[in-house]
């Protein structure tokens, strides 16, 4: 109990701790109704369109597949009351047997014991069992130093970030759509194409306007920013230590490189500031080009966009942020082998064939990689397939998002707070502002800015 209360005081800074989970039933899927199994375990995910799809995906061939045990699902909060809300229902014994999670955000509940280490299960698997995952997905289940077994969720996907772009857009402007094996310079030469196209509103049926945006980019975005601070060739912290380091080994010359970038791409209109613009620029057919992950397809493609799908542009240092989404179990479940079975539905063959159907995945195994049911995956409008497998290249070059189970748990609000805020100042950018604010030079907001993390990282750690 101490070690969660201690958790909770970790994450205070960002969280809401009166929020908790609402409860609620998924009422209008008539698969929800499993009184007749002998077995039934709850599930709680978060409430949104894409997760229902997947989870009723999920639910549905599970039934279809045994008759023991059932599957009904809770709607949880997410945002800044997703830790609070499941340590607050922990804490009452009221977390559900299995629970919606992701690379990023396991971690200080992993390390707490709240979700259980699913080793015990896995050591009775082949030994072969996790080879067929993709590495990086594995690692971002586990915590610093884990073994091969040591996960504390089951990942369900294979999410890296790719871009998106409007092939009418790229069209009207006359801009040739990019190849799979194109780089940074490509792409900011392709934007600055569009971006003279839209200053002289060139085609306004097209989104050709001097309004919009070349690029739909949350550049504070976690997978994003440090994919793209690591093709710089810069990084966020030292190696196995609890010590922020935009600074590697005494030169600060890739960071800077990096968040000179980001201050160019605001200060050009290349790219939208995260304060001002927002995002879903893409979705409203008003940005020729999106960073994404797979999850995200769904909100454009209903909105009818001709959007196709090419890697993440190569740079000096070529290096792609992944990570996925996946479930763990309570660690205080009455069902841990029932739910068991559930998660290792879910990352079967099986399993990931129905998900895939959604539209709304790239497989988790290796082995699916060229199955046709997510590769051929396009939406309803379309007369083409978009290139699916963009989401699956260079696997050689993905590094695992979260950096935060190489950290101290009391780090992992200020790990993402402080480098959000640090991008979002690059972003902000102006001759009056400065870095910063108040005018500030470059080096003056460096400076200050890794003195006030350190700082920070001292008092955690104290």
């Amino acid at each position: 109990m101490k070690k969660i209360l201690r958790t909770i005081g970790a994450i205070t800074l960002c969280l809401l701790m009166a929020a908790s989970f609402t409860g609620c039933n998924l009422g209008d899927d008539e698969e929800q109704d499993v009184s007749n199994r002998e077995i039934q375990i709850k599930v709680s995910i978060l409430n949104t369109a894409s997760e229902k799809a997947a989870m009723s995906a999920f639910r549905r061939a599970f039934h279809a597949a045994q008759d023991k045990i059932g599957i009904k699902v809770e709607y949880l909060q997410g945002g800044t009351q997703y830790l609070s809300g499941i340590i607050t229902d922990y804490t009452a014994d009221n977390l559900a047997d299995i629970v919606w999670t992701s690379g990023d955000q396991h971690s200080s509940l992993s390390s707490s014991g709240v979700f259980m280490n699913l080793s015990e299960f896995l050591q009775k698997e082949d030994e072969s069992y996790l080879d067929d995952f993709y590495p990086a997905i594995t690692e971002s289940a586990r915590l610093k130093d884990g073994g091969k077994n040591d996960l504390y969720f089951m990942p369900r996907d294979y999410n890296k970030v790719v871009v998106a772009y409007n092939r009418d857009m790229l069209t009207a402007a006359g801009v040739d759509f990019p190849a799979d094996d194109w780089t940074w310079s490509d792409f900011i030469s392709k934007a600055r194409a569009v971006r003279e196209k839209m200053d002289a509103n060139a085609n306004p049926r097209a989104g050709l306007l001097k309004n919009n945006l070349p690029i739909d980019g949350l550049l504070s975005w976690q997978p994003l920013a440090y994919t793209m601070l690591r093709g710089f060739g810069g990084d966020v912290y030292k190696d196995g230590e609890y010590e922020h380091a935009f600074t590697q080994n005494g030169d600060s010359s890739k960071s800077k490189a990096y968040f000179e970038e980001v201050k160019m791409l605001a200060v050009d209109r290349l790219s939208g500031i995260d304060t001002h613009d927002g995002s879903g620029l893409f979705a409203a057919h008003s940005a020729a080009f999106a960073f994404l992950s797979r999850p995200t397809v769904a909100e454009f493609a209903s909105m009818g966009v001709n959007f196709d799908f090419v890697p993440f542009p190569r740079m000096e240092n070529d290096a792609v942020g992944v990570g996925c989404v996946g479930y763990a179990i309570s660690a205080k479940s009455e069902h841990k082998q029932e739910a068991w079975e559930f998660l290792k539905f879910i990352a079967s063959k099986e399993g990931q064939e129905a998900f895939a159907l959604t539209g709304a995945e790239v497989p988790v195994r290796k082995s699916l990689a060229n199955s046709d049911t997510w590769v051929e995956w396009k939406a309803e409008y379309m007369d083409y397939t978009p290139n699916n497998k963009a989401f699956t290249m260079y696997p050689e070059n993905d590094i695992s998002v979260n950096y935060f189970s190489e950290l101290d748990v009391k780090l992992h609000t200020e790990a993402v707070a402080k480098f959000k805020l640090a991008v979002q100042d690059a972003e902000e950018w102006t001759e009056t502002r400065g870095w910063g604010g108040g005018g500030a030079s470059y080096e003056s907001w460096f400076a200050s800015t890794e003195n006030t993390i350190k700082s920070a990282f001292d008092s955690l750690l104290s």
